[in-house]
């Protein structure tokens, strides 16, 4: 399992999506280390591959307008995702996730 499974998981190996936002926003701003929100949410070696992808992504935005449309999109497609209203599939997450 990886953390695209992770997140939008129904099980006890679920990373809410809230939280993992919040931790996603203190990394940008320089208030947690990546190795912070790895242990946070005791992400495994797949994990941080997924982990390290998303953060490429937001890295790739040169403008803050749009790390900030970034970090709202993402939000977005995790609550989606775990309502199971949208993105229903791991591939279909991952599509729209690294597509942004």
């Amino acid at each position: 399992m990886a953390l695209f499974d992770r997140l939008v998981a129904t099980d006890g190996t679920k990373i809410p999506v809230h939280q993992f936002m919040s931790a996603m926003q203190e990394l940008a701003r320089g208030q947690m280390t990546k190795a912070e929100v790895i242990a946070a949410f005791a992400l495994d070696a797949a994990d941080v591959v997924e982990l390290d992808q998303v953060i490429a992504r937001y890295q790739t935005k040169t403008v803050a307008l749009d790390k900030f449309a970034f970090a709202h999109a993402l939000h977005d497609i995790l609550i989606l995702a775990e309502a199971g209203l949208r993105y229903t599939t791991r591939a279909e997450v991952a599509a729209r996730i690294l597509g942004i």
